[in-house]
């Protein structure tokens, strides 16, 4: 499907996904899978998560789009956010996965406060009041066990998923095949989790990555940042001067950031999008879906992920373009012979 004749983001898509999340008992069997490589531990039921995070998510409203919200987090074909309340809600094609509700919806709510939600490919991690972390989805690389603690802030991608500690120390968990999990020592203010590799910001405001660099996206360019967003095979930063830069793979033109001053930046699977001190938004890189296409208006928070971004307006409301639609395969090697089933 091309741009100008892709599905809008909006209250039929959300009531769809209502209905999914109703529905969500009836298709465990649909969660049947596997990785590409052989999977480290699974587990057989999503009670055995500790707890899942289905468990705290105490309210999902039927249009996320009428809530307003503290923190948004996308990737793929999902959205997952913080409502000011502290619950946590996901949109998106297959979100009843991130939130655990399979095989069943939770027999009993508990109430609880997040700060932050961070989703990766069928999983998500929420950073709680009391600084804990608290995962749930697919556990093939152990990626929705958080190592115990306390933690500031929490970031996740493909199998697996990174966090600061309060002595500002990086922690990874989870797939390892491309040195991913293996953050460097040291201390950093910021992370961010990409496909297959990391990057965070030293207290000089120097660029660390570690992982993949299929494509350079682990050779930051020499200079200093205050934020940084590492995507699919890419990654972007602010300078600071506040300009936008990106390196790395650029088949959609995703690394060639617009000139101009930004504010915020969020690096997806081939695109990426950017605030303006105006608190507008900026995309560039792969368009089919619409993705890139962003609409007028002022914005607090961009998130960009596969075929879609989502942002929060001033007034903490969400506002989607694109498509959060998988018409191929899920973004997982579905071939269940011979392997644990992750869910039954």
């Amino acid at each position: 499907m091309n741009a100008t004749a892709r599905p809008t983001i909006g209250r039929v898509v959300l009531a769809c996904c209502a209905a999914v999340l109703a529905a969500a008992a009836c298709s465990a069997d649909e969660l049947t899978g596997v990785w590409d490589t052989p999977i480290v531990t699974a587990v057989a039921d999503p009670a055995d998560l500790s707890p899942p995070l289905s468990d705290y998510a105490n309210v999902l409203p039927d249009d996320p789009f009428m809530h307003e919200f503290r923190q948004i987090s996308a990737w793929r074909w999902i959205t997952c956010g913080v409502l000011i309340g502290g619950a946590i809600t996901c949109i998106g094609d297959d979100s009843p996965r991130i939130v655990g509700l399979y095989p069943r919806p939770p027999t009993e709510v508990q109430t609880a406060e997040f700060l932050q939600i961070a989703n990766g490919s069928g999983f998500a991690c929420g950073l709680l009041a009391d600084g804990t972390l608290r995962c749930g989805g697919f556990n093939g690389y152990r990626q929705s066990e958080p190592p115990s603690g306390t933690y500031t802030r929490v970031v996740a991608s493909s199998g697996y998923a990174c966090a600061l500690t309060p002595a500002s120390n990086v922690v990874c968990w989870g797939d390892n095949e491309w040195g991913q999990s293996e953050a460097p020592p040291g201390t950093y203010t910021h992370i961010s989790a990409g496909v297959s590799h990391a990057c965070a910001l030293t207290p000089a405001s120097n660029v660390v990555c570690w992982g993949d660099n299929e494509w350079g996206q682990s050779e930051a360019p020499p200079g200093t940042y205050t934020h940084i967003s590492a995507g699919a095979g890419f990654t972007c930063a602010l300078t600071t001067r506040d300009a936008a830069l990106c390196w790395g793979d650029n088949e959609w033109g995703q690394s060639e950031a617009p000139p101009g001053t930004y504010t915020h930046i969020s690096a997806g699977v081939s695109h990426a999008c950017a605030l303006t001190p105006a608190s507008n938004v900026v995309c560039w890189g792969d368009n089919e879906w619409g993705q890139s296409e962003a609409p007028p208006g002022t914005y607090i928070d961009i998130a960009a992920g596969y075929r879609h971004t989502c942002a929060l307006t001033v007034n903490r409301k969400l506002d989607c373009w694109g498509t959060m639609h998988d018409d191929e395969d899920m973004p997982f090697n579905y071939e269940p012979a011979g392997f644990e089933r992750l869910y039954r």
